[in-house]
């Protein structure tokens, strides 16, 4: 009988022990999993980028279509051969894929050759030239996927347009400015977010505008005028732009 209660003794520590051990060890998987639950929910991906937004764009502008329908050549190209914009945005983000706000752009236009005048010779030939195209209005964007690190967007716009086109010699110096609506603005790009305030990415635009009214300035006289055969003209514009959120 002793070496049946020793035996019977033995195999009742070794389940105290055993039960001792497992026991514990299960709660540590239980913890483990709730710690792993909690980092799962640590390492979402935020809710993106909401709040006030602020941008900048710098790239290059290409001309089409026309000034003007009459005329011996009334091509946007034939006055200006291109532009570097410079572009400021500011508005809200509603949510982080809808944003809608006001813009401003001041472009530094290249003149074109100015051919088709009464001379056959353009007037820059002897004269200083310069020009520069100001636009300002409204515009909205669609972020495609705010909470990843690169997220697509796609925009539409509208606003208002003055070009402006300075000839000058001396002190004496004469303005002809062109001013219209810009129906549509469809624009699309991406934004690289570096952090979660600051992201940076290409953008690519196709504006759409008509120039109705015109006006020539400069020291002497001023005289604004309606322009009677109006035509489309487009701006192909494409480059970097970087904007900031206020997102907590």
């Amino acid at each position: 009988m002793r070496p049946t209660l020793s035996l019977l003794s033995s195999l009742a520590c070794f389940a105290a022990l055993a039960a001792g051990v497992l026991v514990p060890r299960n709660a540590r998987a239980d913890d483990d999993t709730t710690s792993d639950g909690d980092s799962s929910k640590e390492e979402s991906p935020p809710a993106g980028p909401h709040g006030f937004e602020a941008g900048v764009r710098l790239g290059y502008a290409l001309p089409m279509g026309q000034i003007t329908g009459s005329g011996t050549n009334p091509a946007l190209s034939n006055f200006y051969s291109g532009m570097v914009p410079l572009w400021f945005d500011v508005g809200y983000r509603a949510s982080p894929h809808f944003y809608i706000g006001g813009y401003f752009q001041y472009g530094f236009a290249f003149i074109g050759p100015l051919s088709g005048t009464s001379t056959g010779v353009s007037p820059c030939s002897t004269l200083d030239c310069s020009g520069n195209i100001l636009a300002g209005g409204l515009d909205a964007r669609y972020h495609v996927q705010p909470e990843e690190t690169f997220d697509p967007w796609v925009g539409l716009g509208i606003g208002y347009e003055v070009a402006n086109f300075t000839m000058s010699q001396g002190n004496s110096s004469g303005t002809l400015s062109f001013n219209g609506f810009q129906f549509l603005n469809l624009s699309l790009g991406g934004d690289l977010r570096a952090s979660r305030s600051f992201a940076v990415g290409p953008y690519a635009m196709l504006s759409f505008g008509e120039y109705s009214t015109c006006g020539t300035s400069g020291a002497a006289s001023s005289l604004n005028c309606n322009i009677s055969q109006t035509a489309l003209h487009e701006w192909l514009s494409f480059g970097v732009r970087a904007s900031f959120d206020t997102s907590p």
